[in-house]
């Protein structure tokens, strides 16, 4: 399903996988969820509302992919706000299982590269850290990809030697970049303390990954431009924001994402690209919001039980952006999120 901006047209189709039928619809509210069962006023034909229902059975397995409706809503025009009134959801895709999500997620980046590098003649990927992507991009590092016009970044990255076992890079270095022999150039890790000879604070560290990302993001054509007036401040008439092809997100069960954590000054952060989150005072690197808000497609993987709660806040239209810091992520472009049946099972 793609939804052009808030309130546009959104492209309906029935297709297969795994000999099992799915159906894209237009997002609508939680309480007509149920009638999607039965044909609806939505332009959906009542062969296909039959497909519907033979492949989403109330109880049992759900199929591979299950793109499931929920609260439409606009996109909010203020990204620097930490009370978004309403949230944009997007668009949530419900898997069997953390390797069906992982298969699909891989299917979707595949495809995202792809076509950036038709349009642009690259692609530029932003990378999450945690557990639940490492899958991802093993998956990723057996495929065969444009690696010459694959650029990659890094969303946030704890503030540690990039051979620690808890860095992020060293995470993405084994599980993709050195079995695909990545070409180094192309890879713009986050400038942590070790990686330098003189110890630098980690606000230094967040402005030196700043001038990486204008000297590799500035000479392309279409990835540097001018704020749009959505994103435009006007007391930072200097903030252009460079636009990725494909941001990754996680989801904590506190709900924070990338290192934006709950209450803390980085989600505040509207005049810099790269700034210093806070995890119980430990410091690590993060984008900030403007940025991230920028990109043409954010794609969140979320598995497990434990994200249920915070989900729900995430999507609830009363909740607290300050509270749960993803339901801040409201891009220009594409929103996705994959979420396997246990953490998804709500939105059944």
């Amino acid at each position: 399903m793609k939804q052009n901006g808030a309130g546009g047209a959104v492209d309906r189709k029935l297709s297969t996988a795994s000999s099992k039928f799915y159906i894209s619809y237009s997002l609508v509210p939680f309480e007509v969820r149920e009638s999607l069962r039965k044909p609806v006023e939505s332009g959906i034909s009542a062969g296909a509302a039959s497909k519907l229902r033979e492949s989403t059975p109330r109880r049992g397995l759900l199929p591979q992919y299950c793109n499931v409706p929920v609260m439409s809503m606009p996109l909010r025009t203020d990204p620097g706000s930490l009370n978004p009134d309403p949230p944009n959801p997007g668009q949530i895709e419900l898997l069997a299982d953390r390797p069906a999500l992982v298969a699909r997620a891989a299917d979707w980046v595949a495809e995202q590269i792809a076509a950036a590098v038709a349009a642009r003649g690259r692609c530029s990927l932003v990378l999450s850290g945690g557990s639940t992507p490492k899958p991802l991009y093993e998956a990723l590092g057996r495929r065969s990809l444009p690696l010459d016009q694959l650029h990659l970044f890094f969303g946030d990255e704890r503030y540690v030697a990039p051979d620690d076992p808890q860095s992020n890079y060293r995470m993405v270095r084994e599980a993709w970049l050195d079995p695909a022999q990545f070409p180094p150039e192309n890879v713009h890790a986050m400038v942590t303390e070790a990686m330098v000879t003189e110890a630098m604070d980690p606000a230094q560290a967040a402005q030196i990954y700043e001038a990486e990302l204008r000297r590799v993001l500035a000479p392309a054509s279409g990835d540097l431009a001018p704020a749009s007036g959505e994103l435009a401040q006007p007391d930072l008439p200097q903030l252009d924001l460079p636009q990725f092809d494909i941001v990754l997100l996680g989801m904590g069960d506190d709900g924070h994402t990338a290192s934006l954590f709950p209450h803390t000054p980085a989600l505040a952060v509207t005049d810099a690209w790269v700034t210093v989150g806070d995890k119980n005072g430990e410091p690590r690197l993060t984008l900030t919001l403007p940025l991230l808000n920028r990109a043409r497609s954010v794609i969140f993987l979320v598995s497990g039980a434990s994200k249920q709660p915070a989900l729900a806040q995430v999507f609830s239209p009363d909740a607290q952006g300050s509270d749960y810091p993803a339901r801040l992520i409201q891009p220009q472009g594409q929103l996705l999120w994959l979420m396997d049946l246990d953490a998804g099972k709500n939105f059944r």
